[in-house]
């Protein structure tokens, strides 16, 4: 199969969207032919991995004028089987190019690309859509808001994403990353991931903290994490927010903010927490289309404390691999975390079956096998391109 994928949301740009497309890419070039249409940058690991064609200047809109330019040529040069548009921002150019290249096109959308509040974006968004052939939508949650755009629900199919379960096979040893990261004696809960509003990391610091820290007195929160920088819909400085949320509670002894950290050091932090949690929260206009950190902590075995916000509840089986109360609801959410440092072996199974869940539903190796079937559905023996 040969796959043209157009992307504003690829490395070296940082965050779940970017991530999860390079994994795609990776897994499907070494059976298919990938070229992919990416956003200004570099990247020594995507772009010797498969073509990856970029403008020379940032900003969105020299990123279309090159994707528009670098896919006619592309598209006129050689034969492709799908267009696939990394994301309902790119879709337009995707649909246009489609229908120009009689090519079938398949839209990936995460759930904030279906919920910013531009109001000729979305109009865009409801008006072209539904001519996509098929939908891949990363939650249930984000499936809703495609129909709610017009997409016919046989059109849209869920896949959620997925993570390198190799990564987590020998785990970092927990007590030596514990003295590593001053974590002796510590009760640890973890917080990770590129930090926006919609986290509810300040507002579990101010709402559940201090009650926590009065039951636990040797409770630490670790937060890791850098401000939304590259993000389109965010530039907020939520770092500053959250110390100052530790400054209200006078919390500076029981929390640490550790920044934006390398991948190894996250998965330290991984194995040597107690529990993670990630109190999300509905805020206007954004939305937590998944949450990717909830299976990786799971696969290194830490159990997890969510909220039923978004798409969360694809990633966390509740009362199983972790624990979901209602958005906002800080007394349940402080109840659940106090009962699982209460009981380390109920927390400790809900860190197994996380982990099983997360090596037998989200390996990317399977991930992308179920991509790869759902876009062969929409090419004809007749239409395919020969390898």
């Amino acid at each position: 199969m040969r796959i043209l994928l157009i992307t504003f949301n690829y490395p070296p740009k940082v965050g779940g969207m970017e991530n999860m497309l390079f994994q795609l890419v990776s897994h499907w070039q070494a059976d298919h032919v990938v070229t992919v249409i990416g956003p200004h940058g570099s990247d020594a690991a995507s772009d010797s991995m498969t073509p990856v064609l970029r403008p020379t200047k940032k900003g969105l809109f020299w990123f279309f004028m090159a994707a528009l330019s670098n896919s006619l040529k592309r598209l006129r040069a050689e034969q492709f089987d799908v267009l696939f548009a990394g994301s309902a921002l790119v879709m337009p150019l995707a649909v246009f190019l489609g229908r120009m290249f009689n090519l079938p096109v398949v839209t990936q959308v995460h759930g904030l690309d279906l919920t910013y509040p531009n109001r000729m974006y979305r109009a865009a968004i409801r008006r072209l859509l539904p001519h996509s052939n098929l939908v891949v939508a990363n939650s249930a949650n984000t499936a809703r808001l495609a129909i709610g755009s017009g997409v016919l629900e046989k059109n849209i199919k869920v896949i959620n994403p997925g993570l390198n379960f190799a990564e987590f096979i020998t785990l970092p040893d927990r007590e030596r990353v514990r003295v590593k990261h001053r974590f002796q004696g510590k009760k640890v809960i973890l917080s990770a991931g590129r930090l926006a509003p919609r986290k509810g990391v300040s507002e579990f610091i101010e709402h559940v903290l201090p009650s926590l820290h009065r039951n636990h007195p040797d409770l630490l929160f670790a937060v890791a994490g850098g401000n939304p920088t590259e993000s389109l819909a965010h530039r907020e400085d939520v770092i500053s927010r959250i110390r100052l949320a530790v400054k209200r509670i006078n919390g500076a002894d029981h929390v640490r903010v550790l920044g934006r950290v390398p991948r190894q050091e996250l998965l330290e932090l991984y194995a040597a927490a107690d529990l993670f949690v990630l109190p999300a929260l509905p805020t206007a206009h954004d939305v937590e289309g998944f949450g990717i950190v909830l299976i990786e902590a799971g696969a290194a075995g830490c159990p997890v404390v969510s909220t039923r916000h978004g798409g969360i509840p694809d990633a966390v089986v509740d009362g199983s691999t972790g624990v979901l109360v209602d958005p906002g609801d800080w007394e349940a959410m402080a109840a659940a975390l106090s009962t699982l440092l209460a009981e380390p072996e109920a927390a400790a199974a809900m860190g197994r079956a996380g982990r099983q869940r997360a090596e037998t539903n989200h390996d990317w190796s399977i991930v992308g096998r179920e991509y790869l079937a759902a876009i062969s559905n929409l090419i004809t023996p007749a239409t395919r391109i020969p390898e």
